[in-house]
């Protein structure tokens, strides 16, 4: 059996440079930060969830993706939620005289076919 090789020294780990503290300092405070301004509160938003015939939910996928560079509409519940506002509008000119529905919780409504 062969003897390991004595380890080398460095030169860092010798001389009075290895045996001197740093210097102690005090720990800094963090950097104050400017606070970020507060967004304003976005409306509550509710989640629709509906059952639609495929081929109109591919036209509507076509049509928002057609559309979407010449509209601004980046989101496809935006082109969704732009046609149903849409819609809303007429209604409310066609059935209500113009004025808005009122609105009516989830629960008010029946559910299932009539």
């Amino acid at each position: 059996m062969t003897a390991r090789p004595a380890r080398k020294k460095s030169a860092l780990s010798a001389g009075p440079a290895a045996v001197i503290a740093p210097p102690s300092v005090a720990p800094a405070a963090p950097p104050t930060r400017a606070a970020a301004p507060t967004p304003p509160p976005a409306a509550a938003l509710s989640r629709l969830s509906i059952r639609i015939d495929e081929e109109l939910l591919g036209q509507i996928r076509a049509a928002w993706w057609y559309t979407a560079a010449t509209t601004g509409t980046r989101t496809m519940s935006a082109w969704v939620i732009n046609a149903l506002e849409a819609q809303l509008r007429r209604y409310e000119v066609e059935h209500n005289g113009g004025q808005p529905f009122s609105p009516v919780d989830a629960g008010e409504i029946p559910r299932g076919p009539r």
